[in-house]
């Protein structure tokens, strides 16, 4: 089986902290960095268990939904305005970070 990635987002302050991948339309809530990660990969892997559970047209329907393209188009600009906001401030972007999150299944 070919190895792939979700594509992430995660955006709060320390004790407000939201994440999203935007590839399965997933979302947690935490109080840091380190714990919407954690659930949000927990989630992701949870989420494909139980899609291969189901019939291969219905696997096939839940595993290529995806957040609405307004949903990613807002999270791609808020992106990009922590990171600008944050180099004029000069911090280092802590409030807000894209990354991948790798398939296990």
């Amino acid at each position: 089986m070919a190895r792939r990635s979700f594509y992430c987002y995660a955006f709060g302050r320390p004790g407000d902290v939201e994440a999203i991948c935007v590839d399965l339309d997933i979302a947690v809530q935490g109080s840091s960095m380190a714990e919407v990660r954690r659930d949000l990969d927990a989630a992701i892997y949870s989420f494909i268990e139980d899609a291969m559970a189901e019939s291969p047209e219905v696997a096939e329907e839940l595993l290529s939904r995806r957040a609405p393209w307004y949903v990613r188009a807002k999270l791609a600009l808020m992106m990009h305005w922590f990171k600008i906001k944050s180099f004029f401030d000069g911090k280092h972007g802590d409030d807000a970070t894209h990354f991948e999150i790798p398939c296990h299944a």
